[in-house]
């Protein structure tokens, strides 16, 4: 059949995405290519675009840092994490920026204020509520007769 995407030379962006374990399903690395998260040397692609060796792919998901993959090779079904990886190169300057931002990511989460559970105050919560705001309002007021 001509044309056929796992020929071993070219493969979609959004397949290769997929095999290569950047996202989950062909169909949210589809959408991520249609929003414009994913460049093919430095432009806006389609997700047919034909990808070949030496094509420097940059993805951009929400909420995390963005990744440079340089493209090695190819293969016509998805792969384990560990056989994917030979598939592509990672920048080095991509590396240094996903630690950045994973460091970044915990250091925000450790400095967080823990949330509790959502739901109504307790009891004691709304005693100490009512307390404070007594204490509050006769500091303000008339308290140093």
């Amino acid at each position: 059949m001509a044309g056929r995407e796992d020929d071993g030379e070219r493969l979609r962006v959004d397949r290769w995405l997929w095999v290569v374990r950047v996202f989950k399903t062909r169909s949210l690395a589809a959408r991520a290519v249609g929003l414009g998260q994913v460049e093919v040397n430095g432009q806006r692609v389609k997700a047919g675009r034909q990808l070949k060796v030496g094509d420097l792919v940059r993805v951009k998901k929400s909420g995390q840092a963005e990744q440079v993959l340089c493209v090695r090779a190819f293969a016509g079904a998805r792969l384990s994490f560990a056989a994917a990886q030979a598939l592509y190169e990672e920048t080095p300057e991509s590396v240094a920026e996903r630690a950045r931002f994973g460091e970044q990511k915990r250091l925000d989460a450790l400095s967080a204020p823990k949330r509790e559970l959502a739901g109504a105050p307790s009891t004691r919560d709304r005693r100490q509520t009512r307390a404070l705001k007594e204490a509050h309002f006769f500091s303000d007021s008339e308290g140093e007769r």
